[in-house]
């Protein structure tokens, strides 16, 4: 079963706080480990210095220089802070004890010749002991010096203190639990509203947005994100139904013709030629309902497109001097100007750009102004191709839109001129797969340049 969002965040920074919560503990129970023994081996090495102070080791054996240091009264105590005295020889064999070991002896680490601390019990009691080796002035080993001292009080310190920290640290977890719950509840607040606003959106209210929060984190972020989303959904939409009625009403025209020339046709016999006629608007309608429809597969098939098509090095001037030349023959009186070298190369796709061109220049003669010319001209620095007609111009609320799928300008001109919005919108399609750069730049009333702009060749 998954986890809510919410039981996730509340989940990982538990156990994060979890995690250094337990490392801090441990660090801190093994400081005080560290420094409990620490001062128990300090003392063991006082010990130690005492000792030797009354060790006479300038021969090849070991005896006191008096009976100060045995008669000291820790040596002969059980009870408070009591401290065990053994010294083995080279032999191992045990030349001195203090009193208060009794019958009983330590063990030692023989041919171990470096100071060792160690721990033990003796008699139920919690030990800490120290060995040191015996050398005397010429550098031989004499034999071991070991220093016991009760070790109970630290062991008790550590077990209240590991005692107090596992609880503390299962006390710790509970309330972290309680309070990462109610702080990941709190963190998601914004989210869920976002959720709540979102889910009343549906296609009669694409006009709504979801409000912004007041502080500009993340949340703010993805609601920015999903408005800016929205914006373009509402855009698409519009675009879709303005495009969905401009086809319907395209089509309701030769429909309507076609239907009422049947009508007529079939009211009563008539002349051969009168058919004729008849039957050559029949054909004309039905020409317009093929290229509607043709339009509309177009627009699939732009839409499906997401290979990136094999590129080529194209000679510029003779694919434009085609295009210009199919133009020439479908009776546009309007001069093209080529202002580029036979010698220009670009990188690109021959079918591709073929189709890009003859939309741009197919727009520019229809939207140009009679007896004016359209130059197309190549900028070698810029790898930059620009077509620029001296036509109607594009208004600065439309230039930002014209590469939208289905726009057309609202505007009185516009509307007298065939067309629905999908011909700048496959070139701009064709262009992204062809990492070509498309500029436009236009006036009204003054005319309009698109500019094509090439990957580095």
């Amino acid at each position: 079963m998954s986890q809510s969002f919410k039981a996730r965040i509340a989940s990982i920074n538990t156990i994060a706080v979890v995690i250094v919560m337990a490392f801090v503990f441990v660090v801190i129970y093994l400081q005080v480990h560290h420094t409990s023994f620490q001062h128990l081996d300090d003392d063991l090495r006082k010990e130690k210095v005492e000792v030797f102070q009354e060790l006479d080791r300038s021969k090849d054996h070991i005896f006191f220089h008096s009976k100060f240091e045995q008669d000291e009264l820790e040596h002969h105590q059980m009870e408070a802070n009591p401290t065990f005295l053994q010294i083995v020889d080279a032999n191992d064999v045990v030349i001195y004890k203090s009193a208060n070991l009794g019958d009983s002896h330590f063990s030692f680490m023989p041919k171990n010749l470096e100071e060792q601390f160690y721990s033990a019990d003796v008699s139920g009691q919690k030990m800490r002991f120290a060995q040191f080796p015996i050398i005397n002035d010429a550098g031989q080993f004499l034999g071991f010096l070991t220093i016991g001292t009760s070790a109970q009080e630290a062991y008790v310190v550590l077990e209240k203190l590991l005692q107090t920290l596992i609880f503390s640290y299962i006390f710790l977890i509970v309330v972290l639990s309680l309070v990462m719950w109610f702080a990941a509840d709190g963190s998601i607040k914004p989210v869920k509203t976002l959720i709540a606003k979102a889910e009343e959106l549906d296609e009669n209210n694409l006009n709504q947005r979801l409000p912004l929060p007041k502080s500009k984190d993340e949340v703010y972020q993805l609601a920015q994100t999903i408005n800016a989303l929205l914006d373009k959904v509402e855009t698409y939409a519009r675009q879709q139904m303005q495009f969905t009625a401009d086809i319907s009403h395209e089509m309701r025209t030769p429909l309507t013709a076609i239907k009422g020339t049947l009508e007529v046709m079939l009211r009563r016999r008539r002349e051969p030629e009168y058919y004729e006629e008849k039957l050559q608007k029949l054909l004309n309608q039905t020409n317009r309902l093929n290229y509607l429809y043709d339009q509309m597969l177009q627009l699939s098939k732009i839409d499906n497109i997401t290979k990136i098509p094999p590129k080529e090095k194209i000679f510029l001037q003779p694919l434009l001097e085609k295009i210009k030349t199919s133009f020439s023959t479908s009776n546009h009186d309007t001069e093209i100007i080529l202002l580029i070298s036979e010698d220009v190369q670009i990188l690109s796709n021959v079918d591709m750009l073929e189709i890009v061109l003859s939309n741009l220049i197919s727009n520019a003669l229809k939207y140009n102004k009679d007896n004016n010319s359209i130059e197309i001209l190549f900028d070698e620095a810029s790898v930059t191709l620009s077509i620029k007609d001296q036509g109607l111009g594009i208004s600065e609320n439309d230039l930002d839109q014209i590469f939208h799928r289905f726009y057309r300008a609202d505007n009185s001109w516009s509307s007298t001129i065939s067309g629905h919005g999908i011909g700048l919108y496959r070139v701009k399609k064709y262009c992204d797969l062809l990492s070509i750069h498309i500029q436009a730049k236009s006036k009204l009333g003054e005319g309009s340049t698109f500019s094509l702009t090439f990957p580095n060749r």
